[in-house]
């Protein structure tokens, strides 16, 4: 132990705090990670809106901004670099971490697919993020990473708690990450476990974006419920929101989504 606690404070990574004298016995040494030790730069990719964020070791956000998702790959690692630029303040990034909303082979960071994103469809993103921001990159599902984070920020908790399914309901559809034996489970060619928005529940039901016909994900995402509440009114997720707040809440008579 001692060992290891020298070599990561010769990185850098671990700071020494000296305690106070109680009683008999040797003076305790407090150990806490070093919050600008190690700079990451954390990015997650939405259909719409894509966020980029600075932390540190502590996990503590320092700086973030935000950007319309281009429908273009290329123009979205511009984009990125450009906001690394921004938000780093002459510190030194040492790794780029990428959550996006599809498919993505997560050994090669290259993406598979993304429903609403067709253009990025086959482009390795780890490689390209690596070559314009020159540190090492890894790209993988939100939902993954979705439940690792749920691992990880809970463990006070929860760590009695060694597999679970962690499922994202979200605008348009479904995503789910698999925990077992606390250890993320990614299917077959490191790509297609927990991909449950893409079961098939009605055979003769509606066009899902993979081109089958009554995937899951389809009856039960936001868009769904909010086409059963106001068919042929244009979603709205502030209206949306307000709306479920008001069910929660037990109000009686429903609310009339807006005209647009």
């Amino acid at each position: 132990v001692s060992g290891i606690v020298e070599d990561l404070v010769a990185r850098d990574l671990v700071v020494e705090k000296r305690g106070k004298p109680e009683g008999r016995g040797r003076v305790p040494i407090f150990l806490s990670l070093k919050a600008d030790g190690f700079w990451v730069l954390g990015i997650n990719m939405r259909a719409q809106r894509t966020t980029v964020a600075l932390a540190g070791l502590t996990g503590e956000l320092c700086a973030q901004t935000d950007f319309d998702t281009p429908s273009e790959p290329g123009v979205l690692i511009s984009e990125v670099a450009a906001a690394a630029r921004r938000l780093n303040g002459g510190r030194e990034i040492q790794q780029v971490a990428m959550s996006l909303p599809g498919l993505v082979h997560s050994d090669s960071g290259r993406v598979r697919w993304i429903p609403k994103l067709p253009a990025y469809s086959g482009f390795n993103m780890a490689s390209e993020l690596q070559k314009a921001l020159g540190v090492p990159a890894a790209v993988d599902n939100d939902c993954n990473l979705g439940a690792l984070a749920e691992m990880w920020l809970s463990e006070a908790e929860n760590d009695h708690i060694r597999d679970f399914v962690f499922l994202e309901i979200g605008e348009v559809g479904v995503g789910a990450g698999i925990l077992l034996n606390r250890e993320l489970y990614r299917g077959h060619d490191c790509t297609f476990a927990a991909e449950f928005g893409h079961m098939i529940v009605d055979p003769n039901g509606p066009q899902c974006a993979c081109g089958r016909h009554g995937c899951w994900e389809l009856f039960v995402c936001d868009h769904a419920a909010w086409n059963n509440y106001a068919p042929g009114s244009h979603f709205n997720p502030a209206r949306y929101e307000r709306d479920l707040k008001a069910a929660a809440a037990g109000t009686p008579n429903r609310v009339e989504p807006a005209g647009d």
